[in-house]
């Protein structure tokens, strides 16, 4: 019983990693000043549906070299250039898992007011 106690902890705990590698902006942290990612820069910038390999990219990197254990198995990138019935700017899903067993998602949303909404 304990084990699988643990297990949601750990699901929970890798998802919470994850926001906060990507919600961290390089330089903030004083000791470790390339801890985080380039997404709350990229995510704001005009013309955001032609930068979604540039999304890709500061999404993949960050995960891959501070939290090697976590597997990214899809990254969705909808904009309202692709779809006029969203009601944000942008919206990424973002799945990923520790093994097979243990996936997770989180959803980043832009808005025109500078907001992210994280699910």
């Amino acid at each position: 019983e304990i084990k699988k106690a643990k297990k949601p902890a750990r699901k929970t705990k890798t998802k919470e990693n994850v926001k906060n590698l990507l919600l961290t902006r390089k330089g903030e942290r004083v000791i470790h000043v390339n801890f985080g990612s380039d997404l709350l820069k990229i995510v704001f910038e005009p013309n955001v549906s032609e930068l979604k390999d540039d999304i890709v990219k500061v999404i993949t990197d960050p995960i891959n070299f501070w939290l090697p254990y976590v597997n990214i198995d899809a990254i969705d990138i909808v904009t309202a250039e692709d779809d006029p019935t969203l009601s944000y700017n942008l919206k990424i899903t973002l799945t990923f898992s520790v093994n097979e067993f243990d996936t997770s998602t989180i959803i980043f949303k832009t808005d025109n007011f500078g907001q992210i909404e994280i699910e």
